[in-house]
């Protein structure tokens, strides 16, 4: 490796200054991990294009090509695509990818957020971030670099109608942001995505595809507690929310709120407005979790 890439990667001072000049997919760099709280995952190489998605803390992707300051990237975890700014990464060598594959699954940031660092900077963790090679309230990151977290962690916990619930009252009121996946900003399909990842069920990242997932339940009355809701908004653009109790529908919209449930779509509370046509109900396999 020529010493300019070498001091890219060992510095963080110098990933900030990095230009077009040094492409790491030209030494074999073909995958990174997020270096920051999170980071917006674009339609196109811009800092304006629309946000799809975000990526989190240490969460992994391929490289798929370099154009000026962004990667296109295919996230590990969910298999989508976007544009990152290279400068909210880090590069990755193939055992180093490997080593993040084996170890980031295994515990996750359970408060809304908690405060961790790396070396000489501190980083804000938010619910749901991955921490490689966890034990005893620090984690690892590639080249031997120790960090530490002061909050609450935890390993993917087994699934039950008690959990479910106490999840989604931990993103209970968060914003709702078009592409997002944390508790300061989510869209209906993060949520859905982000609380199953509690339970270590990797799910799609957007409606349309979490839609194919499970099996179809004929009607509302023999829906359960945790399954899925499929919906058109107003405008016909696709919606999803997570059955909860006594005929209630949990979902991101406007932010994450408990709406009335019936044959027809969600009741908005308190006005009684009809908001969502409801499409379909599907229950995942949860036996395996």
């Amino acid at each position: 490796m020529c010493p300019e890439i070498r001091n890219v990667i060992g510095l963080i001072g110098e990933r900030d200054r990095l230009t077009d000049e040094a492409s790491f997919r030209a030494v074999g760099m073909d995958h990174g991990y997020c270096r920051l709280s999170c980071a917006p995952l674009r339609v196109a190489p811009d800092l304006v294009s629309e946000m799809v998605s975000q990526v989190l803390f240490a969460e992994t992707f391929e490289i798929l090509e370099e154009e000026r300051h962004f990667w296109k990237v295919r996230l590990t975890h969910d298999g989508y695509e976007g544009w990152l700014d290279l400068r909210q990464g880090e590069p990755l060598s193939e055992s180093d990818y490997a080593w993040f594959q084996s170890e980031s699954a295994t515990h996750y940031v359970v408060d809304q957020h908690c405060l961790g660092g790396v070396e000489n900077r501190t980083v804000t963790l938010l619910r749901g971030t991955p921490l490689p090679g966890y034990a005893n309230g620090k984690f690892v990151l590639p080249g031997g670099k120790i960090g530490w977290v002061r909050g609450q962690v935890g390993r993917a916990q087994p699934y039950s109608p008690k959990a479910l619930l106490a999840t989604l009252e931990a993103y209970a009121h968060a914003p709702y942001l078009w592409g997002g996946r944390s508790p300061v900003g989510i869209d209906c399909s993060g949520l859905v995505q982000m609380v199953y990842r509690t339970f270590g069920k990797a799910l799609p990242r957007d409606s349309s595809d979490q839609r194919a997932c499970g099996k179809v339940v004929g009607r509302l009355t023999e829906a359960q507690l945790g399954d899925l809701a499929f919906f058109a908004a107003w405008d016909e653009s696709s919606h999803v929310g997570i059955i909860g109790e006594d005929g209630h529908v949990i979902h991101a919209s406007a932010f994450v709120r408990t709406d009335r449930l019936d044959e027809k779509g969600i009741v908005h509370q308190p006005s009684g407005e009809r908001t969502h046509r409801l499409l379909e109900i599907r229950r995942l396999d949860l036996s395996e979790i």
